[in-house]
């Protein structure tokens, strides 16, 4: 997972156009990115053979592909997408697709491979979440939302760090698998008086054994019996540190900067902006990816960020 974190920023958040042309063979592979991208747990269900490889014709014929954002296959199955995105993308980027392409059939006999005991199926779980969110961020990519990516790209290094954790200290597994104990009691907290009343009340006693029993691991604040935010007695910067330099880099240089976009803060409001202080509205519907300075001008949705 590690080897791609290098170009992740810069792959993901610069998804422009460039003028290179696909020819037959980068036409099968970007197919191919597309349907892993989609195909870990969802694929998409071309009339071939899942096994073939998309460099051998495995390539919807030209009537089949999207058309204004929108892709009926012969079995009805529709995909939302932008066209006009997907080589130029492809083509800027081609390495880290192709390295994406030769993933999927690690993945594939990764999470169908036998496992045996509670920490590796726990992180088996962990990866195939991981890769599913991988291959949302090759969708988002593919159709331009670069952006939105980043925050998706977030989540996977956050994912990492806490495999490299219960790698290193197996014992924590406990603490990761118990704060969802206070978790459940937090939930119940937020209900209405009337959704309590539905809760059973030996479910509520179960519910209560179990949290007072986890509780004296999570304790934030003593006199108050406020349980922390999180699983890790560790924060999350302690974790990076621990992980080593590689991922302390990764932290300063791609997921500051992924969080501030993720969470909107005035260098993710930078983020969204383009060189004339205009919101980036692209793949808005009625409204080029690429805007030109008439369609800003023109286009309701086109406003300066006064």
């Amino acid at each position: 997972m590690g080897v791609f974190w290098g170009g992740m920023g810069t792959w993901v958040a610069d998804c422009g156009p460039s003028n290179q042309n696909a020819d037959g063979r980068m036409q099968g592979r970007l197919w191919g990115v597309i349907s892993a991208a989609c195909g870990i747990q969802a694929a998409w269900r071309f009339p071939t053979d899942a096994h073939r490889s998309m460099d051998q014709s495995a390539v919807p014929s030209s009537q089949h592909l999207p058309q204004n954002g929108c892709m009926e296959l012969q079995d009805q199955v529709k995909v939302a997408g932008f066209r006009e995105m997907w080589r130029p993308v492809y083509s800027k980027y081609k390495a880290f697709f192709e390295c994406a392409f030769k993933l999927q059939g690690i993945v594939s006999e990764m999470i169908t491979s036998p496992v045996h005991g509670q920490l590796p199926q726990i992180i088996g779980q962990m990866a195939v979440a991981a890769s599913n969110n991988y291959g949302a961020i090759l969708t988002l990519v593919l159709n331009g939302f670069g952006n939105d990516a980043m925050k998706l790209a977030r989540s996977l290094f956050e994912i990492e760090l806490n495999i490299l954790r219960l790698k290193n200290h197996p014992d924590d597994l406990r603490d990761f698998l118990d704060y969802h104990l206070i978790q459940q009691k937090q939930l119940y907290d937020i209900f209405t008086e009337e959704q309590k009343t539905n809760v059973p009340p030996e479910r509520y006693q179960e519910m209560m054994a179990e949290y007072n029993r986890v509780l004296p691991r999570f304790i934030k604040d003593k006199a108050t019996q406020i349980p922390r935010n999180e699983w890790c007695r560790d924060s999350l910067y302690f974790r990076v540190r621990e992980a080593g330099a590689g991922y302390l880099y990764l932290y300063q240089i791609f997921y500051r900067q992924a969080s501030s976009m993720h969470h909107l803060d005035i260098a993710g409001v930078m983020a969204n902006v383009d060189s004339n202080i205009h919101a980036q509205m692209g793949s808005v519907v009625g409204l080029p990816r690429r805007c030109t300075r008439r369609h800003r001008n023109s286009h309701p949705l086109c406003l300066p960020l006064q």
